[in-house]
């Protein structure tokens, strides 16, 4: 068990799916401490899974229980039905954060079209 500072809670790994018509994402968090700011080590990927001419794309999200939830950019997947992509990435939320969550979805340019969201809270 890692412990991070004087009464923490320990850090460990964690992870989030979902999936709605055409797309399909994951985050991985690694190395979170519930209680922190920090997501040390977070995998998002997605997958494009319709032929249908659109494109898809995926985000993270920094749940806080006293402050908003932090929403962090989209990542985008343009090379069309059964391909996918992932990112790895660090976070900080300027909110004492209770979790994460990830959201996939399938945009036509600048519209969204459709959306998943998966929550992993502490």
């Amino acid at each position: 068990m890692i412990l991070v500072g004087q009464g923490s809670s320990p850090a460990y790994a964690a992870v989030a799916g979902c999936t709605a018509t055409g797309v399909s994402g994951t985050v991985n968090v690694e190395g979170y401490t519930a209680g922190s700011h920090n997501y040390p080590s977070v995998y998002l990927s997605v997958a494009d899974t319709k032929a249908d001419r659109h494109h898809v794309r995926v985000r993270f999200v920094s749940l806080s229980v006293g402050g908003p939830h932090t929403y962090y950019p989209w990542r985008a997947l343009y090379d069309g039905n059964g391909t996918s992509k992932g990112w790895s990435t660090s976070a900080y939320s300027p909110a004492t954060t209770a979790g994460f969550a990830v959201q996939a979805a399938v945009y036509e340019g600048d519209n969204q079209i459709t959306y998943c969201t998966d929550y992993n809270w502490y």
